[in-house]
């Protein structure tokens, strides 16, 4: 069955960090105009708190907040999970009439659990132990992303590939590596605690479905999101693939929230 986000039944969105100049997501925002979607998902750093441009324009965010609103006043259920670069922002945000929760779980229309969260809570049960690498990597993660973009700019690409220069220099570092599959079997066994058959995350700006494990990317490096088609799979996109839905939700989407 060919399936694409157009007449998705559930949409998950993570690492958007809008109000980072940096951000890419605007590219995406007009496009939920058009969507009519049962659920959506907001996996956590929805908005910028830590790096955002104090000087910038607002409009950005502002119009996705429209796109928003107008998913909401066509039925769909909005959850919104701060992660830990926009917890402050969606506290003190008061135009967010959407429902905020730490974690989440969702029904698919096959009848399987996912548990949602945004994945910063690995760092924080791993807090004591944090290496200077790790310290240094958050130094260095904005400058290695302005650099990236200068690159691409001028039209120099890593291997000749598509993937961003910040994507490529974090995988070439073991570190990295051991990190990423660390992050993958913690957010596995939380999934599992909960009793879920999977789980549907962010944080780390890595796309990537694997077994139990959905990571929705980002909208700094990759453009990506994940979302339910009509059968119930779960699929893994990017803004530059999209194509025109062939399939249509039909059951009600049933989430748990977890105060």
């Amino acid at each position: 069955m060919n399936c694409s986000v157009e007449t998705a039944r559930s949409l998950f969105l993570s690492d958007l960090h809008l109000g980072w100049r940096h951000s890419r997501a605007r590219c995406f925002i007009d496009r939920l105009f058009n969507l009519d979607l049962e659920s959506l998902y907001l996996v956590g750093d929805t908005f910028e708190w830590i790096r955002r441009d104090r000087d910038s324009s607002c409009e950005e965010t502002d119009r996705f907040l429209q796109a928003v609103e107008s998913l909401r006043s066509k039925g769909t259920k909005v959850i919104i999970l701060p992660g830990n670069h926009d917890e402050q922002l969606a506290v003190s945000e008061n135009r967010l009439a959407w429902q905020s929760v730490p974690m989440a779980i969702h029904k698919t229309v096959r009848g399987e659990r996912y548990l949602i969260s945004h994945g910063d809570i690995f760092d924080l049960q791993r807090l004591a132990s944090e290496s200077g690498w790790e310290v240094l990597g958050r130094f260095l993660y904005p400058r290695l992303v302005r650099l990236g973009n200068r690159l691409h700019r001028w039209g120099i690409e890593p291997n000749g590939g598509s993937v961003h220069w910040c994507a490529y220099w974090k995988l070439l570092s073991r570190r990295a590596q051991r990190h990423v599959v660390e992050y993958q079997q913690y957010m596995v066994a939380l999934a599992r605690s909960y009793e879920c058959c999977g789980v549907v995350c962010g944080h780390i700006h890595l796309p990537l479905q694997e077994g139990r494990y959905h990571n929705c990317g980002d909208w700094i490096e990759h453009n990506s999101f994940l979302y339910e088609c009509s059968h119930g799979e779960l699929l893994l996109d990017c803004w530059e693939s999209l194509t025109p839905m062939k399939c249509k939700a039909t059951a009600p989407v049933e989430v748990a929230l977890l105060e």
